[in-house]
């Protein structure tokens, strides 16, 4: 890579911390970093990535404003264009979007993780980008982006094969693995909650999931402490709950994965429910205990969906833990 200034245009802690791994593997010097204004995710990042580099506000599309419009809007907000950009999620038309316009002739764009989401890209999912409007703002960027020769590459955390349809690289987040952390004493059991009023679960509730977990724990790890780590996008009070199973609430600041580095937390076992967490987490930790619980939603394609990622995590080390307990 010839140059090492790129942008990156993002809007989650994860896709920033994507984007810290990138920028130690392709060496980048001057990071710009591009979020979305009034976005309550991205604004998560804001104290992270001014540490890395200079931030650029861009505001939202919208729909009394013609997207052109808009496109000439987010191109003044940038200082200039760009021999490499990295896109935070391939599946964002924004992020696209606006890539498209801030790349220099036979620029790179590199896609970066945004979660699970990247295991979308090949089979049996192989989920296409957008729909409606979207769907053709992709097309017509696609064309537009042949024509100038960009080149496309995957900056990724799973290793997708030969099924990839674009050229990817694999990595380990190198710079946030356990060998960069003071402590060597693996202590605690980490629970890695999920956003549950975006799950309908078939014969039970993820309450009772919880207390279940709780129940097995209890059995395997009766004396270790145990923390909860709720979804950030989660609105559900856990105290009550967290006060009954005699667990301890363990807010993330950031993203899990960089506030466990950052506190030197060492886990003895990191257990969750199928979230990207758990696969980062375990590249980080590749000493620790990691596993997954298997859930049974009402909706068949998540449940297809969440099966391949098992397989996946099986692995990579991750195993899968079925829990037993009365249908409700």
């Amino acid at each position: 890579m010839k140059s090492k200034e790129a942008l990156f245009i993002i809007d989650s802690p994860f896709q920033a911390l994507c984007a810290f791994d990138a920028i130690f593997h392709y060496g980048i010097s001057e990071a710009h970093f591009a979020i979305q204004e009034d976005d309550v995710v991205a604004e998560k990042t804001l104290p992270l990535i001014c540490q890395k580099g200079k931030v650029h506000i861009l505001k939202k599309e919208k729909a009394e404003i013609s997207t052109m419009k808009w496109v000439k809007r987010t191109r003044d907000a940038l200082p200039k264009t760009f021999h490499t950009v990295f896109i935070g999620d391939y599946y964002s038309y924004w992020q696209y979007l606006v890539a498209s316009f801030a790349t220099n002739f036979k620029a790179e764009m590199i896609y970066l993780d945004d979660g699970n989401s990247t295991l979308s890209i090949i089979p049996p999912e192989s989920r296409t980008r957008g729909f409606g409007r979207g769907k053709l703002w992709f097309g017509i960027l696609d064309f537009y982006n042949n024509v100038r020769f960009i080149k496309k590459h995957l900056y990724t955390i799973f290793d997708l094969g030969d099924h990839c349809p674009i050229p990817y690289t694999y990595h380990d987040f190198s710079a946030l693995t356990e060998k960069n952390i003071k402590s060597c004493t693996k202590k605690g059991v980490y629970v890695i909650g999920i956003n549950s009023e975006k799950v309908v679960l078939r014969n039970s509730t993820y309450k009772n999931y919880l207390l279940q977990l709780n129940a097995w724990i209890n059995k395997n790890f009766a004396s270790e402490p145990v923390y909860f780590c709720p979804h950030r996008m989660d609105p559900t009070d856990f105290k009550p709950l967290i006060k009954q199973l005699d667990w301890k609430l363990f807010h993330t600041q950031n993203s899990v994965e960089i506030d466990f580095f950052r506190q030197g937390i060492m886990p003895l076992l990191i257990i969750g429910f199928g979230s990207t967490a758990l696969y980062t987490l375990k590249k980080m930790y590749p000493n620790s205990d990691v596993k997954t619980v298997s859930m049974d939603f009402e909706d068949e394609e998540l449940n297809v969906c969440y099966q391949a990622i098992e397989v996946h995590y099986r692995k990579q080390g991750i195993e899968t833990l079925t829990l037993s307990f009365t249908k409700m």
